[in-house]
């Protein structure tokens, strides 16, 4: 990921598990043959499995990347703010 912040508010956020896994069949019965109806939000089941979850800020070993995200930004006229 290039930053935390926004991986971090969709692991936050009060989405339902439904939604999240509403394209992808295999995927939601796997996931309901596993947790049942435990989790109807995915900040529930971030709450309960946060220590399995690991994710890496790669934009300091890739500054181009960076550079090139802004560069998209100004050129659709999105604010670096509002991404």
């Amino acid at each position: 990921m290039l930053g935390t912040k926004y991986p971090l508010k969709f692991f936050r956020a009060k989405r339902a598990i439904t939604s999240v896994l509403s394209k992808n069949e295999a995927v939601r019965d796997q996931f309901r043959a596993r947790f049942g109806d435990r989790y109807a939000r995915v900040h529930e089941y971030y709450a309960d499995h946060k220590d399995a979850v690991v994710i890496e800020d790669v934009s300091m070993w890739l500054p181009e990347l960076i550079e090139d995200n802004l560069a998209d930004s100004s050129q659709s006229g999105v604010l670096e703010e509002e991404q």
